[in-house]
Parts: structure tokens; sequence; C-alpha cells
């Protein structure tokens, strides 16, 4: 669900460091940031130098930073 939401978004170009970065709210997590940078950068990560930095609150060995949970 978390992937298809994020290619839906990308098809949108309502997502992407440039244009809007999501983070953890109620109900996410690392895992779910993580799996929306993984799914942005499988589609854009290619043409986009920025796609890691598509969502914040990731897991530390996925970009993310120390002290974000």
């Amino acid at each position: 669900m978390t992937r298809n939401y994020t290619i839906a978004l990308a098809k949108k170009s309502s997502i992407g460091a440039h244009v809007d970065v999501p983070g953890p709210d109620i109900g996410t997590g690392e895992q779910e940031m993580s799996l929306i940078k993984d799914t942005y950068q499988n589609l854009y990560g290619h043409r986009d130098i920025n796609a890691a930095g598509v969502t914040t609150g990731k897991h530390v060995n996925q970009m993310g930073i120390r002290g974000r949970s």
C-alpha cells in the first residue's frame, strides 16, 4: 500500500526533495519512510540527484540521521 501510494504521488509530481518531503506522523515511522524513499529512488533515482532526500525519518542505514525516530 505504501509503495502504491508513493507511485501515485510520483506520477502527479507531488513528491520529491524539490516539491514535498513527507515525514513520519501518527501511524507511520522509519519503515514507511524507508519504503517511500526506496520506491522513489527506484522510479527516479537515475534522474533525481536528491532522490535520497525524498523523506525525513528514515532508518539510519537508509541515509537517515540518528536521533530522528
